[in-house]
């Protein structure tokens, strides 16, 4: 057996170098544990916050059904990772100078590796989805001193955009008394040794009086926002799909009460009388007659004995299986007409019906990922640009239904001379 020893400077540096990239791990695992809802939300007071409740209320309500709703959170999954992510980056030089020039070329290589590293296939994934469930992502970019990209979430309760900048781009504020929700000390001061200088300094000014606001405007290269439309505060897109999920489950677990009782058997030994009206079998004996019965059906739960003298009629509001199932349909596709998809994207039964709705889907992602187009090219290019080059970035409009119907128009576009590059991305 080889012994291994730990490098303690190895270690230290990494404890250095580590930082958070998500609100979730500066909050101590207790409060997080007892802070969770402890009791199911009611219709009335989901329909309550959706209508009147405010931003805090409906994104706290929009996480517990993303985690407790099979319904709520594929909807949400099915749109967050309906696109595949690809991207596509195009130097574009200035007037006099050409793509062959060793300098351009050189900057161009190391924009695609800077690209290839940021991994945007999983991040923009996990962008998309945290703006679904919660309205909105917030983040802060950073680049490392060795000139990697990262991302640190920032809580979405505690920002708010209100202004933009001479470019259109959306202006954070965030709000520092967010450290002061931090019940643990040193889950405060792990926070503040991560976060920018810029912040943690507003954020110490403010505690001593100095600052009179505890909002703190990000500069527009670092603070990020996405969200599908304006507003100074947008609710997550697919609430109102949640009172429609909890009257299917209502009507679910009112039809398995309806077929657990329709299964429920019930043997009547009816004791007949003697034309006098007299007792052909006395109660001692009847007693014995229902022992007997009960013994022998014994273990089966779903039939009970009665045993009488008198006549016994028994009704039953039936509903036939049909009718039950009709009603059950009714309810899950209200549910997805509320959230806009449609249900042949969880069970298909007309492929054009299918087609028109992830069309539908994709182009309402766009709108999204159009924001983190705009975002990842301002970076590449306080970077990478100069007077020679400038850069276009984009990720394309291709989902995981259909990569190949596209991918055969491009070569189809290819071989009437358009450029190879799309069809061989």
């Amino acid at each position: 057996m080889t012994d291994h020893k730990l490098n303690l400077d190895t270690f230290t540096k990494s404890l250095e170098n580590m930082i958070a990239v998500s609100e979730a791990n500066y909050v101590d695992t207790w409060r997080s544990y007892f802070s969770e809802r402890t009791h199911a939300y009611s219709k009335d007071e989901v329909e309550q916050i959706i209508a009147n409740g405010n931003i805090d209320e409906q994104i706290a309500l929009s996480r517990h059904f993303f985690n407790v709703d099979g319904l709520y959170r594929r909807i949400v999954l099915h749109y967050a990772t309906l696109l595949k992510y690809q991207t596509l980056l195009i130097p574009n030089p200035s007037r006099g100078s050409s793509l062959s020039d060793k300098k351009i070329t050189k900057k161009y290589y190391d924009a695609v590796n800077f690209v290839a590293e940021m991994n945007l296939p999983e991040k923009a994934g996990g962008w998309a989805l945290k703006a679904l469930r919660d309205g909105a992502y917030y983040g802060l970019a950073m680049i490392t001193e060795d000139g990697q990209f990262l991302m640190v979430d920032l809580p979405a309760r505690y920002c708010r955009c209100r202004y933009r900048d001479l470019e259109g781009n959306l202006i954070v504020e965030f709000n520092v008394a967010y450290f002061d929700s931090l019940i643990s000390e040193k889950a405060r001061k792990v926070a503040l040794n991560t976060y920018p200088l810029l912040i943690t300094l507003y954020y110490k000014r403010w505690k001593k009086g100095k600052e009179s606001d505890s909002w703190i405007i990000l500069p527009d290269d670092m603070g990020v926002c996405f969200r599908f439309f304006d507003g100074l505060m947008f609710a997550p897109l697919f609430l109102d799909t949640i009172p429609a999920s909890l009257q299917y489950d209502k009507s679910v677990d009112a039809e398995q009460e309806r077929a657990a009782e329709e299964i429920r058997k019930i043997i009547v030994q009816k004791i007949p009388h003697l034309s006098d009206g007299g007792l052909l079998f006395e109660p001692e004996e009847a007693e014995h007659m229902h022992k007997g019965a009960v013994g022998m059906l014994k273990g089966n739960k779903n039939l009970s004995v009665l045993t009488t003298y008198a006549d016994v009629e028994g009704i039953v509001s039936r509903t036939s299986n049909d009718a039950a199932a009709s009603s059950l349909e009714k309810m899950i596709q209200n549910v997805y007409y509320k959230s806009g998809v449609s249900s042949q994207v969880f069970g298909s039964n007309s492929n054009l019906a299918l087609k028109i709705s992830l069309q539908n889907d994709k182009a309402l992602m766009m709108m999204l990922v159009n924001k983190f187009n705009i975002f990842i090219e301002k970076i590449i290019n306080k970077i990478y640009r100069d007077k020679s080059v400038r850069f276009s970035f984009q990720f394309l409009p291709v989902s995981w239904y259909d990569d190949e119907d596209i991918a055969n128009a491009w070569f189809k576009m290819a071989t009437s001379g358009y450029s190879f590059i799309m069809p061989a991305l």
